[in-house]
């Protein structure tokens, strides 16, 4: 039972002591096929692959292939089980003594907190201690949010744990029985479809406001005076307009990566991978392949229907 990773996680990785990092700046990880979006600190190391969105901690690590790893500062993990039997395992008291059990409700989401300490008799050692939260998913899986520590160890992370519980958005997993599917989620696709017609109409003004407010990238460089409509115009101004690069992408196929909607699909292509027909579909945005990958335009999107970056280069 995936509920058992609460505790069992802890004997793969060991935390260490939190630094004093305030004031924090956060970022987005995306789950769109579980159907979540977590925010870590921006300076923590997040795992990518098979396992991303799942863990994270201040400090460089690895996951192997085919392992039960875990004991991350900052983990989430979507459950096999429907809620109410996740957390009867949680609270199971063959496997766990329950130190803290409070209902709470955070978004209009019920979610239990939890404090608990292994009795031993499950996967864990005696006296591995988890603090964490428990959710009801949005049409999805149970989510478990939740950071441990070894026996005789303390808590380190709770701050962590708490924002990334306070912040976390839930919504309908992508569906996977139809891969071949183009629907894109509705808040998704109303975004897109605003940003394409304020691009094709040249409007600078109107696509930045739609922008993320709190997170959007739109140039390697940092801030530019005037923000992203400046710097569009700018740009306009050297060569080849990013608003119009911006309408074609955005009518191009899309990709998945690291849980985020990503325009144009070559986002996430290599020299190896690209076929003759898809450098085909690319030949409006008169670009080209450098070295291993694609460097052009690219618009990137939470399932939520957040713009959170649109660049182009390395």
């Amino acid at each position: 039972m995936i509920a058992l990773a609460f505790v069992a996680a802890a004997g793969g990785y060991l935390l260490r002591d939190a630094q004093n990092l305030e004031p924090r700046t956060w970022s987005h990880c995306v789950d769109a096929a579980s159907g979540y979006d977590v925010q870590y600190p921006s300076d923590w190391n997040a795992a990518g692959g098979a396992v991303a969105c799942r863990f994270f901690d201040p400090e460089p690590f690895a996951v192997p292939a085919d392992s039960d790893f875990g004991g991350t500062a900052l983990e989430v993990f979507p459950q096999e089980e429907a809620f109410d039997e996740a957390l009867a395992s949680l609270i199971d008291s063959r496997f766990y003594r329950t130190e803290l059990r409070e209902q709470v409700t955070i978004g209009g989401r019920t979610a239990f907190r939890l404090e608990l300490v292994s009795t031993g008799q499950g996967l864990a050692d005696s006296g591995t201690r988890s603090y964490g939260y428990l959710f009801r998913g949005d049409g999805g899986p149970s989510v478990l949010v939740q950071t441990t520590a070894l026996p005789g160890d303390r808590i380190r992370h709770r701050d962590v744990v708490d924002h990334a519980a306070q912040t976390i958005v839930l919504f309908p997993p992508a569906s996977t029985e139809d891969e071949s599917s183009s629907v894109l989620p509705g808040a998704l696709e109303e975004k897109r479809a605003a940003i394409l017609e304020a691009a094709q109409a040249g409007d600078y003004d109107a696509v930045a406001a739609l922008a993320d407010p709190d997170e959007f990238s739109y140039s390697f460089g940092g801030p530019f005076p005037g923000g992203p409509a400046a710097f569009w115009r700018q740009e306009a101004e050297q060569g080849q307009d990013p608003l119009e690069a911006l309408a074609i992408i955005l009518q191009l196929p899309y990709t998945l990566a690291t849980g985020l909607y990503v325009w144009p699909f070559a986002y996430d292509k290599t020299v190896d991978t690209i076929t003759d027909y898809e450098i085909e579909l690319l030949e409006a945005l008169d670009v080209t392949f450098v070295g291993e990958g694609y460097l052009g335009w690219r618009a990137g999107f939470t399932p939520d229907g957040r713009w959170t970056f649109f660049v182009a280069g390395d």
